[in-house]
């Protein structure tokens, strides 16, 4: 799930329980499906809200660092920044 970016990293929001896209922030991504997440010009926080997701940015001309969260965890996506997650 990605919510725009506070203060202080947002209350992780569960998925409905059909997995159907309620807001344009969230997803369900099944184990081996990859889906992007395009730029925005604010800074968003992704939350796992179940499961284990691969995470790497993409578009800045290098490789960046693979990252795994697990359920309950959250990464802050900077402005500008372009990713791809993978279940």
């Amino acid at each position: 799930i990605v919510e725009p970016s506070t203060d202080t990293a947002p209350k992780a929001t569960a998925m409905s329980k059909l997995h159907q896209n309620v807001a344009p922030w969230e997803w369900h991504v099944a184990p081996g499906q990859a889906t992007r997440i395009a730029a925005e010009g604010r800074a968003r926080w992704l939350a796992v809200t179940a499961g284990r997701v691969w995470l790497t940015q993409t578009g800045t001309g290098a490789a960046g660092p693979d990252i795994w969260l697990e359920a309950g965890a959250r990464h802050r996506l900077p402005a500008g920044s372009e990713w791809v997650v993978e279940g």
